[in-house]
């Protein structure tokens, strides 16, 4: 899967998933609906579209994206201990607008959506490409501080 697909599939996957559209699972894939509540605490960053390769059509401009970076567990009574990547994409319903809390510090609640865009088989698109975060579907969301460390 090329770059600009992941980008795409995770631009759809945003948008049906704040949206309320019920979206195809395939096999393997656990529903957000299906996983433990969580907090996690982190500073919340817009995703940057790749460009377009060089002689491409002109496509239309994609919805931002945005995840949390420098992640770390939240403060929910009862959570669990768990092991947490440094970044995940964040969906949420349209009443939560993440542009708002860009570059600061938040603790959002909500549910993992288990598969990730890209798998660890798949190559990246370009030498030094990462592959996208997993996604976390954010129900609730507490400011922190208004500046991320």
């Amino acid at each position: 899967m090329t770059r600009i697909q992941q980008f795409v599939t995770a631009t759809v996957l945003a948008a049906g998933l704040g949206s309320g559209v019920v979206l195809a699972q395939t096999p393997g894939q656990a529903r957000a609906a299906d996983q433990p509540l969580v907090a996690l605490i982190g500073c919340v960053e817009r995703v940057m579209p790749p460009p377009p390769p060089p002689g491409s059509p002109a496509t239309p401009a994609a919805p931002p994206a945005y995840k949390i970076i420098d992640v770390q567990p939240g403060s929910s009574v009862g959570q669990k201990p768990m092991t947490l990547a440094s970044e995940y994409l964040v969906v949420g319903p349209e009443s939560i607008a993440f542009s708002k809390y860009q570059n600061q510090w938040v603790e959002v609640t909500g549910r993992m959506l288990v598969a990730a865009l890209s798998t660890p088989t798949t190559p990246p698109a370009a030498p030094g490409a990462k592959p996208l975060p997993a996604t976390f579907t954010v129900q609730t969301l507490k400011v922190i501080a208004t500046e991320c460390k």
